[in-house]
């Protein structure tokens, strides 16, 4: 089974695309962004289970 994978700094969009079968949403890990939204990262991170990733 092929997925579709979706790679963002930011972006309310990734929690709406994570809902769809066959779609793998990923946050890539910016320290200028994480540092301003930190909670937003970490209410996705627990709540929708979409990773962090440090590039």
């Amino acid at each position: 089974m092929k997925f579709i994978e979706v790679f963002s700094f930011i972006s309310g969009a990734l929690i709406n695309l994570s809902s769809f079968n066959r779609v793998r949403t990923v946050y890539i890990y910016n320290y200028k962004l994480y540092e301003e939204y930190k909670s937003f990262y970490d209410l996705v991170q627990k709540k929708f289970n979409i990773p962090l990733i440090h590039p």
